[in-house]
């Protein structure tokens, strides 16, 4: 049985949640309003889910209704509340502690000796098809192999990224730079199978190697994307507090045409919560996603619509 839920937000994000729920499993949206709010049509509710960044006093009140009757909240993130909280006290006065966006020294030291062993093992049992790989290229593509690009790692350092080639050659002559997305046109026959199954990301092992790259860690962005995003988003600058990464949260739970702000909210909750065994779910979870082509918490249905699927990271 679906449980009966209702959205609160500003009028512009109205549509794009209403569609996240529809074909819900576990959920059926009854309710969905801006900051005015009829509670009496929420009495029946058992999720409430809210835009932080709705007026202060209605977000108060939204509190004190779902504590009175008993009803779940849920807070849509935004930059400041997915920081990692604990609690400190100073002279017996509760404070909640946010951590920055930004890993220790001995977490980055413990995550540079993963990345090295885990490169040269990947390496050595994959080379076969890495031949392979380049061999269908060349036959199937002609042209060049690899995908050579500059892009923006940790404190914002320009490096060179490496990938199998899957798009046509000079794809952005005209258009000039364009972001990817699902169904990409510009993409040949054999850079179709390739990016499905995310096998051009395999040079980037090399990457990780030389140290430019972690295997886990946000996606690498062109430089100009970057500048268009920092001058909208004052928090896009802290995913550049660690190393750009084969793949993390976002390449995991967003849909692959998701907005710069929905991956920035994962790439920074995943700073802000970095742990050793954090990142080795995080691999195992791309495994399962490559093989099985489904977001493990969000996804597409046929009609292009998002769906929310039950997952245990959703639940914490």
């Amino acid at each position: 049985m679906k449980r009966k839920a209702a959205i609160i937000c500003k009028s512009n994000n109205i549509d794009k949640l209403s569609n996240a729920f529809k074909n819900s499993k576990k959920y059926e949206l009854i309710y969905i309003t801006n900051e005015s709010i009829d509670f009496e049509k929420m009495r029946n509710v058992v999720s409430i889910f809210v835009d932080c960044d709705i007026n202060k006093n209605c977000l108060f009140k939204l509190e004190r209704f779902s504590l009175y009757n008993n009803i779940e909240l849920n807070l849509i993130s935004n930059s400041l509340n997915i920081r990692k909280t604990k609690i400190i006290n100073v002279n017996d006065i509760c404070f909640l502690n946010l951590n920055p966006y930004k890993i220790s020294k001995v977490q980055s030291f413990i995550k540079r000796a993963f990345d090295l062993v885990f490169a040269v093992i990947f390496i050595i049992l994959c080379l076969p098809l890495f031949i392979l790989l380049i061999i269908l290229i060349k036959l199937f593509d002609k042209g060049p192999i690899f995908y050579l690009q500059k892009r923006i790692t940790i404190n914002e350092k320009e490096f060179i990224i490496y990938k199998f080639r899957t798009m046509r050659i000079d794809a952005e002559k005209e258009t000039g730079a364009v972001l990817s997305y699902e169904d990409d046109e510009r993409l040949t026959k054999l850079g179709r199978i390739l990016r499905r199954y995310g096998l051009d990301e395999i040079p980037q092992i090399f990457n990780v190697l030389v140290g430019n790259m972690s295997i886990v860690g946000p996606r690498p962005e062109r430089k100009y994307f970057i500048n268009k995003y920092k001058r909208i988003n004052e928090y896009y600058k802290y995913r550049f507090n660690v190393k750009a990464g084969i793949t993390g949260y976002a390449q995991i739970y967003a849909r692959y045409d998701s907005s710069y702000k929905d991956k920035l909210d994962y790439d920074l909750y995943y700073i802000s919560n970095y742990s050793f065994m954090g990142d080795i779910k995080i691999i195992f979870k791309t495994a399962i996603h490559l093989l099985t082509r489904e977001k493990i918490a969000i996804n597409k249905n046929k009609k292009g619509k998002i769906v929310i699927k039950e997952s245990k990271e959703w639940k914490k």
